[in-house]
């Protein structure tokens, strides 16, 4: 978990319990299991009052941005090791993602509206492979993204449990398979939230280059296929249909 950037494209397929054993298996015959293996992954996005950031990345823009602070292990970021303000970015398909390594007391401040400049000015920021310059360049884009978005508050904290498969190398490609997605909604307190049916999975393929032969093959033969899947737009969906449920009982009452 030390790179502090990331380029790549990521290809998400939405997997039922069949799909899902069929594709581990044939990934754990072909790339070893990443340092983390298997774990918790916890994260807060970030977003305005009446959650515009979610509601145009749903749009399909050109090009669209997320801030978030993530975890990994713990359930709760005050018991975690470490953590990290990301900066997702998403540009004719290839993903662009920025972070920066700090502790969970620094995300709590990032949370709540501290600077990332002002973390790395009281070297509050740990480096996580990053030089100070680069450092300081990142967190200069985390600031300007917050700046961009408008007034920014935790929206909602998504987790699911997390196996990996490969490398974080440039270049190099990497599968993970996310399960028990659920989402707390922390304008309202509500949740969690499943976010898939019991027993299903996103895949996720990330890589630059084209796909190994083995990996077609499996695809092909659990007839798996390529999925627009958003975590944080999926609850997004169903918190508003849950909302205006009610409303249209009540017209018809």
């Amino acid at each position: 978990m030390g790179k502090s950037t990331f380029n790549r494209k990521e290809t998400k397929y939405q997997l039922d319990a069949g799909q899902l054993r069929a594709m581990r298996a044939a990934v754990a015959a072909q790339l070893p299991q990443a340092e983390y293996g298997t774990g918790r992954v916890s994260s807060v996005y970030l977003d305005t009052a009446s959650r515009s950031v979610i509601a145009r990345s749903l749009e399909k823009p050109l090009y669209k941005e997320k801030l978030r602070v993530r975890w990994y292990g713990a359930s709760r970021l005050d018991d975690a090791e470490a953590a990290f303000v990301e900066l997702k970015k998403k540009f004719q398909g290839i993903v662009y993602k920025r972070r920066l390594s700090v502790t969970p007391a620094e995300a709590q401040a990032f949370l709540e509206g501290a600077s990332c400049m002002d973390l790395c000015a009281q070297q509050a920021v740990a480096a996580a492979g990053a030089s100070p310059y680069q450092r300081y360049q990142i967190a200069h884009e985390l600031d300007l993204a917050r700046a961009r978005a408008g007034a920014l508050q935790p929206s909602v904290l998504i987790s699911c449990v997390r196996t990996s498969f490969g490398s974080d190398d440039e270049g190099a490609l990497r599968i993970t398979f996310d399960e028990r997605l659920a989402a707390h909604d922390l304008f309202t307190q509500a949740g969690p939230l499943p976010l898939m049916t019991s027993g299903c999975a996103i895949m996720e393929v990330k890589c630059l280059g084209a796909y190994p032969s083995w990996l077609i093959d499996a695809l092909n033969r659990v007839k798996a296929y390529p999925s627009s899947f958003s975590k944080y737009g999926t609850f997004y969906e169903a918190s508003r249909a849950k909302r205006t449920a009610p409303a249209k009982e009540a017209a018809h009452a």
